[in-house]
């Protein structure tokens, strides 16, 4: 008789063993599937950010880069570098958002790992440089040339490349209108996904 009440109290206790076991394992799935949503919700964030971010800026660098110019306001003399001045003003304001732009970019780089997608963030920074690089190209000229100094013709081809990155449509070709397109493009179609939240691309070590 000693023998069944052992043998039924040990399948009792492995019978508790089981339960707590399955109740452990219960508890993990619901942790990490709640994880796993969390997680899912930070990129959906992040990259809303990133395509609303990268489209605003390329709004700006178009605006910034129109044919249209001003000249200066009323009473202040013009020696001819006035409206390169202004937009190398208005490229400086979008600071703060190139700085957004990288934070964003470092977070991307944990958490996407798409070098497609960081190359084309990176993009937005070359041309920022390059349009910076070129207006302040273009103001040296103009004050050698109030100078009375005359060009080279080094020089000469150095302010057409110029004109091409100062402004939009100066050239059939644009290389900022196309570079900034292709990488809004590759943009979207990197991030699209995971804002409509049809992939979630998990590392939970970054949690």
């Amino acid at each position: 008789m000693g023998d069944i009440f052992n043998g039924i109290a040990a399948i009792a206790q492995l019978g508790m063993f089981a339960v707590v076991a399955f109740g452990a394992w219960i508890a993990w799935r619901q942790l990490h599937s709640w994880r796993d949503e969390r997680l899912s919700l930070r990129l959906q964030e992040l990259a809303e950010e990133i395509v609303a971010l990268t489209s605003e800026l390329a709004d700006r660098i178009s605006e910034i880069r129109s044919v249209m110019g001003y000249g200066p306001p009323a009473g202040e003399e013009d020696d001819g570098t006035y409206d390169y001045r202004r937009r190398l003003k208005e490229l400086a304001e979008l600071d703060s958002d190139f700085l957004e732009l990288r934070r964003l970019r470092s977070r991307t780089k944990v958490l996407v790992h798409s070098e497609p997608l960081l190359d084309a963030i990176d993009a937005f920074f070359e041309v920022r440089s390059k349009v910076a690089l070129g207006l302040r190209s273009r103001i040296r000229t103009v004050l050698r040339e109030n100078g009375g100094q005359s060009m080279t013709e080094a020089e000469q081809k150095r302010i057409h490349r110029d004109d091409g990155v100062i402004w939009e449509g100066d050239f059939e070709d644009d290389e900022i209108v196309r570079t900034l397109s292709t990488s809004l493009k590759t943009i979207e179609t990197e991030l699209s996904p995971i804002v409509r939240f049809e992939i979630r691309r998990i590392d939970r070590t970054t949690i």
